[in-house]
Protein backbone atom coordinates (compact mmCIF):
# COMPACT_ATOMS: atom_id res chain seq x y z
CA UNK A 1 0.00 0.00 0.00
CA UNK A 2 1.35 3.51 -0.78
CA UNK A 3 0.68 5.02 2.43
CA UNK A 4 2.42 2.78 4.33
CA UNK A 5 5.11 3.02 2.04
CA UNK A 6 5.27 6.92 2.36
CA UNK A 7 5.28 7.00 6.08
CA UNK A 8 8.34 4.70 6.44
CA UNK A 9 10.20 7.06 4.30
CA UNK A 10 9.01 10.06 5.90
CA UNK A 11 8.90 9.09 9.40
CA UNK A 12 10.73 6.02 9.56
CA UNK A 13 7.64 4.22 10.85
CA UNK A 14 6.37 0.64 10.22
CA UNK A 15 2.51 0.83 10.55
CA UNK A 16 -0.09 -1.83 10.66
CA UNK A 17 -3.75 -1.54 11.86
CA UNK A 18 -4.21 1.18 9.31
CA UNK A 19 -8.12 2.45 9.13
CA UNK A 20 -9.46 4.91 6.68
CA UNK A 21 -11.37 7.18 9.45
CA UNK A 22 -12.23 10.39 6.62
CA UNK A 23 -12.53 12.65 3.76
CA UNK A 24 -12.44 16.14 2.92
CA UNK A 25 -12.52 18.03 -0.97
CA UNK A 26 -10.15 20.95 -0.51
CA UNK A 27 -10.80 23.82 -2.85
CA UNK A 28 -9.05 27.09 -3.76
CA UNK A 29 -11.52 29.16 -5.81
CA UNK A 30 -8.46 32.04 -6.20
CA UNK A 31 -5.76 29.35 -8.18
CA UNK A 32 -6.73 28.53 -11.68
CA UNK A 33 -8.54 24.49 -11.74
CA UNK A 34 -5.42 23.59 -14.20
CA UNK A 35 -2.57 23.79 -11.48
CA UNK A 36 -4.24 21.14 -9.50
CA UNK A 37 -4.63 22.55 -6.07
CA UNK A 38 -7.91 21.38 -5.73
CA UNK A 39 -7.80 17.75 -4.14
CA UNK A 40 -9.21 15.05 -2.01
CA UNK A 41 -7.64 13.74 0.89
CA UNK A 42 -8.53 10.60 2.41
CA UNK A 43 -7.77 10.85 6.42
CA UNK A 44 -6.20 7.46 8.33
CA UNK A 45 -5.24 6.71 11.47
CA UNK A 46 -2.61 3.67 12.65
CA UNK A 47 -3.19 2.01 15.45
CA UNK A 48 -0.15 0.31 15.93
CA UNK A 49 3.51 1.08 14.87
CA UNK A 50 7.19 -0.28 14.97
CA UNK A 51 10.06 1.84 15.00
CA UNK A 52 10.42 5.16 16.51
CA UNK A 53 9.56 8.59 14.61
CA UNK A 54 12.71 10.46 12.28
CA UNK A 55 12.82 13.78 11.03
CA UNK A 56 13.06 13.83 7.56
CA UNK A 57 13.06 16.45 4.79
CA UNK A 58 8.63 16.06 4.79
CA UNK A 59 8.26 16.26 8.74
CA UNK A 60 9.37 16.69 12.20
CA UNK A 61 7.66 14.31 14.57
CA UNK A 62 6.98 15.86 18.11
CA UNK A 63 5.00 14.31 21.00
CA UNK A 64 2.68 16.78 21.97
CA UNK A 65 -0.57 16.39 24.93
CA UNK A 66 -3.87 15.44 23.21
CA UNK A 67 -5.27 18.49 25.38
CA UNK A 68 -2.46 20.86 24.25
CA UNK A 69 -2.34 20.27 20.60
CA UNK A 70 -0.20 23.05 18.98
CA UNK A 71 -3.31 24.06 16.43
CA UNK A 72 -1.18 27.58 15.88
CA UNK A 73 1.15 25.83 13.97
CA UNK A 74 -0.99 23.06 11.67
CA UNK A 75 -3.03 23.56 8.72
CA UNK A 76 -5.87 26.25 9.41
CA UNK A 77 -8.46 23.31 8.77
CA UNK A 78 -7.09 20.90 11.41
CA UNK A 79 -8.98 22.51 14.11
CA UNK A 80 -12.58 21.06 12.43
CA UNK A 81 -11.56 17.39 12.55
CA UNK A 82 -8.52 16.65 14.65
CA UNK A 83 -10.78 16.22 17.90
CA UNK A 84 -13.07 14.31 15.89
CA UNK A 85 -10.11 11.85 14.98
CA UNK A 86 -8.68 11.97 18.41
CA UNK A 87 -12.76 10.84 19.79
CA UNK A 88 -12.40 7.76 17.32
CA UNK A 89 -15.34 9.34 14.98
CA UNK A 90 -15.59 9.25 11.37
CA UNK A 91 -16.10 12.25 9.32
CA UNK A 92 -16.50 13.51 5.92
CA UNK A 93 -16.47 17.24 4.66
CA UNK A 94 -14.63 20.30 2.57
CA UNK A 95 -13.11 23.11 2.70
CA UNK A 96 -12.75 26.12 0.65
CA UNK A 97 -9.64 28.50 1.24
CA UNK A 98 -10.11 32.59 0.80
CA UNK A 99 -7.92 34.36 -1.67
CA UNK A 100 -4.80 34.06 0.27
CA UNK A 101 -4.51 30.14 0.13
CA UNK A 102 -4.42 29.92 3.75
CA UNK A 103 -7.70 31.27 5.41
CA UNK A 104 -10.77 29.24 5.50
CA UNK A 105 -13.75 30.92 4.02
CA UNK A 106 -15.97 28.06 4.22
CA UNK A 107 -16.47 24.43 5.75
CA UNK A 108 -18.62 21.66 6.39
CA UNK A 109 -17.60 18.76 8.29
CA UNK A 110 -20.08 15.68 9.05
CA UNK A 111 -19.81 12.75 11.65
CA UNK A 112 -20.44 9.77 9.78
CA UNK A 113 -22.28 6.25 11.35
Amino acid sequence: MRKLRELKEEAGITASGIEKIGEFNYYFPSVPKEKGWNQTAHIFVAKEWEGTPIETEEMKPIWVDAANLPFEKMWKDDPHWFPLMLEGKKFRGKFVFGEDNESIKEFEVKELP
